[in-house]
């Protein structure tokens, strides 16, 4: 990132650039598991660490776009107020501005490929037919993000509905300069852009190569943000409401699934005593059982990039305590325990006879080597039930 005003590269230098930029990669992997081949162990934390490294250098996406759109309104909605306050806009804004910008940019798309067809190809540089097409097909491609800026926050507010200022201020927030990270050599560093992906261009403009890559890093970055400016109240309240999102979210995908008459939430089943024990949601099918617990604590960057006391803490939080959470009510549904109350309301129900379970841990981040290691990082491993 040098220049908005620079001269725009052709096809040959941008391809030469991509097989660097590959080779660059692979030289990071293979780096990688050199060193992990070295300090290599018998202990599941040491393989979680290999592939979360692997994970974090080669897989930067967290979910389907529809998906990550659903969450990340579910999650900030019921903060729009305190968010707008604090900083300006609202996180659940960020869908429909994508969204803006995606039809901006398709529209400028369908008019480059129409110009296209009025240019000269005796015009164009090239030796060979098939030099001249690239360059043609260059020109439509690149001149989607346009480096000097292709909106301004007027446009979007425009097209959005929403107040220019919060338009202004989502942009600015999420904005990196040019020039900003001169130590940014190694694919394994930390990149600036990666959660601040937009340009800014001339005065007043700017531009998103990736927009929709916003959504892939929203939840991490409101952590960190809320964070570094000092934000403790709003970042208690999104502890308290992303809990509720999650939960939610998980009831309404497993209502969609099975249907609604049989997922049961927040439901409580009795312990002795005169006391009971909460379950996040259970599913019933038929003489088998699901029973799940959510969680929706974020996950730290250093746990992303490996960091081995990081992981233990996150076994803890995402695996170990969700399971124990669901330990006991695994051998109360089976041993013929059918009696259930809802929480809020404290009305008791009864339940068909259970005969067999299966625990589900869910997490709002994507964990996947510590899902493919789960039975070997367990503090105690699960046993069929």
């Amino acid at each position: 990132m040098e220049d908005p005003d620079g001269e725009m590269a052709g096809p040959h230098p941008v391809r030469e650039s991509l097989g660097l930029l590959s080779d660059l990669f692979e030289l990071e992997q293979a780096r990688i598991m050199a060193e992990e081949l070295q300090n290599a162990t018998q202990d599941a934390l040491d393989d979680a660490r290999f592939l979360l490294r692997l994970e974090n250098l080669l897989d930067r996406t967290q979910g389907y776009v529809p998906h990550l759109e659903s969450i990340t309104r579910r999650l900030f909605e019921p903060l729009a107020a305190e968010c707008i306050e604090a900083l300006g806009f609202s996180p659940a804004d960020i869908p429909v501005l994508l969204e803006a910008i995606r039809v901006s940019v398709q529209a400028l798309f369908e008019r480059r490929s129409e110009e296209e067809h009025t240019i000269d190809p005796d015009e164009v540089p090239g030796e060979t037919d098939e030099e001249r097409a690239a360059m043609l097909m260059s020109w439509v491609f690149f001149g989607l993000v346009n480096p000097t800026g292709n909106f301004d926050p007027d446009e979007l507010s425009s097209a959005t509905g929403i107040e220019r200022s919060q338009v202004e201020s989502f942009l600015e927030t999420f904005t990196s300069e040019w020039r900003s990270q001169p130590t940014f050599r190694r694919p394994g560093d930390v990149n600036v852009f990666r959660r601040r992906p937009v340009l800014r261009g001339h005065p007043g403009r700017y531009s998103i190569p990736l927009p929709w890559s916003i959504l892939h890093e929203v939840v991490p970055w409101f952590k960190t943000e809320v964070e570094s400016r000092g934000l403790d109240e709003l970042k208690s309240a999104y502890l308290r409401a992303s809990g509720e999102a999650v939960e939610a979210l998980v009831v309404e995908g497993l209502a969609y699934v099975f249907g609604s008459d049989r997922v049961f939430a927040n439901v409580e089943y009795p312990v002795g005593g005169g006391n009971w024990a909460e379950l996040d949601t259970l599913v019933t099918l038929g003489r088998h059982a699901l029973i799940l617990e959510a969680k929706s604590n974020a996950l730290h960057d250093a746990y992303r990039r490996g960091d081995t006391e990081r992981i233990g803490y996150h076994v803890t939080d995402l695996l170990d305590t969700p399971f124990g959470q669901t330990g006991r009510a695994s051998r109360y549904l089976p041993g013929g325990g059918t009696r259930l109350r809802h929480r809020d309301t404290g009305q008791v129900f009864e339940i068909p006879p259970i005969d067999s379970v299966d625990r589900i841990a869910v997490s709002l981040e994507r964990i996947d080597p510590l899902v493919l290691l789960g039975d070997q990082l367990l503090a105690e491993p699960p046993e069929p039930v």
